[in-house]
């Protein structure tokens, strides 16, 4: 496949969006999509309809003639599928915490073996015969859908046999495109120091081997576990924290290790866990890391590439990416401060001059009985002047509570 883009938004050139921006037309169908930016029909509805939950959970599919229902956990993840129109049971999944490990069929039973990007690369049956093996490449094209009976296939996702594409729970995947068909709505995702996150149809920064998107709203690195235990791709945020840390802790028990290592890439910077500290204590070290077949490694990937390797000068943890709501918040508190604080100096000003005209006209005019009408103007002045004096304390207020602090926020992104 060989397309061109428009380069100001992204879009294939050739093809057809809607006003929010989704693939409406392709070379092959016409896609329809619902308020919230969910896929709903294919072809007018002739060649799939598509019906969700509360949660955005996909419960409902018409494809042709075939109705297929759909039960999730409370975890989200998708635990029986149902003939629609006779309710006839068809499938049921089985998992070990995020990880699909088998389904059900009204014939036998089937385990699923995954890699690192949670694509399905081997099915086994319940004597460990191979029943099918798979192979594809980065972005999942060529991943041999037609080969299977279920629709986990590349990188935790559906695969849908009808248009050849891939679904999450809020987005579709075309592998042919190595793109999404709609643009990412979530604004925070936005990074001023990664340029692929300009690109609102780009999958997972243009990264594919070390990150994932199972939603498809938030790119994150692929944690995982190559020595056994839990064996199984894990979705962490891109900052690799305490959860993380309290994961690899969890499956190095398992395997009854009370040392092991944590490899991150992120910065190239290794950690040690010494089966005693707590996950928020481990302990930075900078040698060079080699593994064995001891230790118990996590492996997290480089959010948008790049790095270089640790020269053995310590490293500070990469600083989240900012989102641009908060420079937006920032510049909007300093020009509240900013109007605020100069409308109160202007008043105090009026307030200082309106008291010094007052003294002088009441105290510079002789008349008959000016000792009194001066005394009156002096109290009034200085009325007038306290309430400047207040003003303007109220100025240096806003501008060092609101107005510096908008724009330091506005310039650092961060409150």
């Amino acid at each position: 496949m060989s397309l061109t883009f428009n380069t100001t938004n992204n879009q294939v050139n050739g093809y057809i969006y809607d006003a929010p921006g989704n693939l409406y037309k392709d070379d092959n169908h016409i896609y329809t999509y619902d308020a919230e930016g969910n896929l709903t029909q294919v072809d007018g509805g002739s060649t799939a309809i598509y019906v969700y939950d509360a949660l955005n959970h996909r419960v409902r599919t018409t494809v042709g003639s075939t109705v297929t229902e759909f039960v999730f956990n409370q975890s989200g993840q998708r635990v029986s599928e149902w003939n629609g129109t006779t309710r006839a049971p068809l499938k049921g999944h089985y998992y070990w915490g995020t990880t699909p490990v088998a389904f059900y069929d009204t014939s036998a039973l089937h385990f699923e073996h995954q890699d690192w990007q949670g694509t399905e690369r081997m099915r086994t049956s319940y004597n460990g015969a191979v029943e099918a093996t798979f192979a594809s490449l980065p972005f999942g094209d060529g991943w041999p859908a037609a080969a299977t009976s279920d629709p986990y296939g590349f990188a935790m996702l559906d695969y849908d046999a009808e248009t050849e594409t891939d679904h999450a729970q809020f987005r579709q995947y075309s592998s042919a495109q190595g793109r999404w068909l709609s643009p990412d709505p979530y604004m925070g995702s936005y990074n001023m120091l990664d340029p692929q996150s300009m690109n609102r149809y780009v999958y997972v920064t243009n990264n594919p081997e070390s990150e994932l998107d199972p939603s498809g709203l938030n790119a994150c690195v692929i944690v995982y576990t190559p020595y056994g235990g839990a064996g199984s791709p894990y979705c962490a945020s891109p900052n690799f924290g305490d959860e993380e840390m309290t994961l690899a802790q969890e499956q190095g028990t398992y395997l009854g290790m009370t040392n092991f290592t944590i490899l991150q890439y992120w910065e190239y910077v290794n950690m040690t866990y010494d089966g005693t500290d707590s996950p928020g204590t481990w302990t930075p070290i900078f040698d060079t890391f080699t593994g064995d077949t001891g230790s118990f490694t996590v492996l997290s990937g480089l959010q948008g590439g790049g790095g270089a390797p640790n020269n053995g000068t310590p490293q500070q943890p990469p600083k989240p990416p900012c989102n641009p709501s908060t420079r937006i918040a920032g510049m909007l508190k300093a020009a509240d401060g900013l109007s605020t604080t100069l409308i109160m100096s202007n008043l105090a000003a009026l307030h200082y001059a309106a008291g010094g005209f007052i003294i002088g006209v009441t105290c510079g005019t002789p008349e008959p009985g000016e000792p009194l009408a001066c005394a009156a103007g002096i109290f009034g002045g200085g009325s007038l002047f306290a309430g400047g004096t207040a003003l303007g304390y109220g100025a240096y207020k806003v501008a060092t509570d609101e107005m510096i602090p908008g724009i330091k926020q506005a310039i650092t992104c961060q409150e």
